[in-house]
Order: structure tokens, then C-alpha cells, then sequence
């Protein structure tokens, strides 16, 4: 079931489906039943690959997922950029049109294990930072936006800390809202969206990201 569309930006499709059919008639929907790449996958997988291919299917008919060596996602013989996450019975996508990097990262709201990791991938600056008031939802927006960030910059041996570090942001009463991450081993700066639903939590970024001055803004 289509649990959300919309365009983020101008070039930009955001699609969240939630996987609520049973696996085997997602992959024959998507066509991909038989295909060896289904079929050597474990249970839980399988699900998530169908259903990313059904919900393409659904709105890029004729595209095709690929993978760079990194594991970076792409879509064969096609200007359009993608991203992909899944966590529980949702299934994401983020595309866009002239074909710039892209990252998004989802949550389900009771993975709550992140909160015994956070000194893994959070440096003490960044555990100060409280975007709102429920702990577990916090560690899961720090959580997404690394990751989405990570499938951004598609560098390889990331440091979650040394790499990439999360600038103070606060979200909405609409549970909506924008900060900056450093990228220190490029150099670089990005703009990352964050949303709270009831059943997960989410992170977004298309590059190119910030300006010089809406860096210095932030700091």
C-alpha cells in the first residue's frame, strides 16, 4: 500500500510504501519471481528486494536497479538518480530527475537497540544535540542522517565520528525539520531533511547541498 508521494524539491520524488501483501505475490507483481538474484536471498530479504522493484515498477515502469561496486544503487541506462532504504514493513525511494547523488535512510520506531550503540557512531558534542524530547526518537534521526549522508558521499571505511558530523537542528511541531552535516574527509557540507511518523523515522539529502554562507549561518 502507497503510504506516501511527494516531490521534495523540484526534481525530487519521495514514495514510502508500506509491505503489507505477501512476499510472493509482491515479486510476481514486480516480475522478478524467477529470477536467480530473488531466489538465492533469505526470506527477509526477498521482501525488501521485490518490494523495492514493485514499488520502481509502480511509478518507472521501464527502470531497472543496478548497483555500483560500492553498493550504491543506480538505475541502468537512465538520467534518474535513486536511493533506497527499508526498515520493517516499510519500503522507501527517493529519485531524482537529472540525476544527482542522493540519500535517504528509514527507521522503525522500536529499534530501539540504537540507543545501546550511540557511542559508536555519535561523538560527545553530538550526543548534547536534542532535536526533540524522546530520546529514541532522537537516536534514530541521528542514526538515519548518517546513514543517509553515507549513501550520499558513497565513500568506503567510513567512521560514522571521524567522518561525518551531525551541526545542532530542532524539529517543528509538525515533526519537520533541516540541519547540516559536515562532511570532514571531503571537505564538503550538506543540507539533511528529518521527519517523525508514527511508525518510523526519516532522513533525506540531495546533492549539491549548502552555500558558504548558509554554512557560516550555522556555525
Amino acid at each position: 500500500m502507497l503510504f506516501l508521494d511527494k516531490n521534495v524539491d523540484s526534481e525530487s520524488r519521495l514514495l514510502i510504501w508500506q509491505m503489507d501483501e505477501p512476499v510472493e505475490d509482491i515479486a510476481t507483481k514486480a516480475g522478478v519471481a524467477g529470477d536467480d538474484d530473488y531466489l538465492k536471498l533469505k526470506a527477509k530479504r526477498r521482501g525488501e528486494w521485490a518490494f523495492t522493484r514493485y514499488a520502481l515498477k509502480t511509478v518507472f515502469p521501464t527502470a531497472k536497479i543496478a548497483y555500483h561496486d560500492t553498493g550504491r544503487p543506480y538505475l541502468a541506462g537512465q538520467r534518474e538518480s535513486i536511493s533506497i532504504s527499508h526498515s520493517g514493513k516499510f519500503a522507501s525511494l527517493l529519485l531524482n530527475q537529472s540525476g544527482k547523488r542522493l540519500g535517504l535512510d528509514i527507521e522503525k520506531r522500536d529499534s530501539a537497540k540504537v540507543l545501546r550503540v550511540l557511542a559508536k557512531f555519535l561523538s560527545p558534542a553530538e550526543m548534547q544535540i536534542k532535536p526533540t524530547e524522546d530520546e529514541l526518537v532522537n537516536a534514530l534521526l541521528f542514526w538515519t542522517a548518517k546513514e543517509a549522508v553515507f549513501k550520499l558521499t558513497d565513500l568506503r571505511h567510513v567512521d560514522f565520528i571521524e567522518d561525518y558530523e551531525i551541526m545542532p537542528f530542532r524539529l517543528g511541531n509538525d515533526l519537520k525539520g533541516e540541519g547540516l552535516i559536515m562532511e570532514k574527509r571531503t571537505g564538503g557540507c550538506c543540507k539533511m531533511h528529518y521527519e517523525v511518523f508514527p511508525g518510523f523515522v526519516m532522513s533525506w539529502v540531495v546533492a549539491p547541498s549548502v552555500s558558504v554562507a548558509e554554512l557560516n549561518s550555522h556555525m
